[in-house]
């Protein structure tokens, strides 16, 4: 939930996230775990703004 409030509060954020979102889903992945593992890196990055990395 953490997440989730972060990105309601942080449009900047929100908007990286969803830029992301789209990007993965253009590579069309096949497991959901690649999914997540592409994005990752963005993830962890938001979270560290957080304060939770």
């Amino acid at each position: 939930m953490i997440f989730r409030d972060w990105l309601r509060e942080h449009p900047e954020d929100r908007e990286l996230y969803a830029a992301e979102k789209r990007r993965v889903a253009a590579l069309k992945v096949s497991y959901m775990a690649e999914y997540a593992s592409q994005k990752a890196a963005v993830v962890l990055e938001i979270l560290r703004r957080a304060g939770l990395r």
